[in-house]
């Protein structure tokens, strides 16, 4: 029960935070105009059953762009009921798109954007692209005796 309360408290607050704004997605290929509360770039897939919000690799080289499509209340609750059942892919609500590279412009001054979990605000337009393998990453061999 307590869960459940708390989720709902969680969503009064987050609904004041997310403010709908009309954005302009250029996707290189295609050009997209969405009002949409939330936008999420990412570099390569989440998974959006079972365990949403992992990845199966983060060195796959492709950027995701995951748009919110229809805003209000009941439309974002429903899209976090299937979120709770591991059925976001189910959501009417959420696309989710590969892309090369991504423009999101927008009329505001400024954007909050979240920076590896810290907000930021950035003034549109703001430039996304994927460099595949430049990071060096260092981490321990696989483990191999089974």
């Amino acid at each position: 029960r307590r869960k459940w309360s708390a989720m709902a408290v969680a969503a009064v607050r987050t609904r004041r935070r997310f403010i709908p704004r009309h954005l302009r997605l250029d996707l290189g290929r295609a050009r997209v105009v969405q009002y949409a509360p939330a936008v999420l770039i990412a570099n390569n897939a989440y998974r959006l059953t079972g365990a949403i919000g992992r990845r199966d690799a983060l060195d796959g080289g492709r950027l995701w762009c995951y748009v919110t499509t229809r805003h209000g209340f009941p439309r974002l609750a429903r899209m976090a009921m299937h979120a709770l059942c591991n059925r976001l892919d189910e959501s009417p609500e959420l696309v989710a798109l590969p892309v090369a590279a991504l423009t999101v412009r927008c009329g505001a001054r400024r954007l909050p954007v979240s920076l590896d979990g810290e907000i930021a605000r950035l003034t549109p337009p703001l430039h996304y692209r994927i460099r595949p393998r430049l990071l060096a990453v260092l981490a321990p061999a696989p483990d191999t005796d089974g």
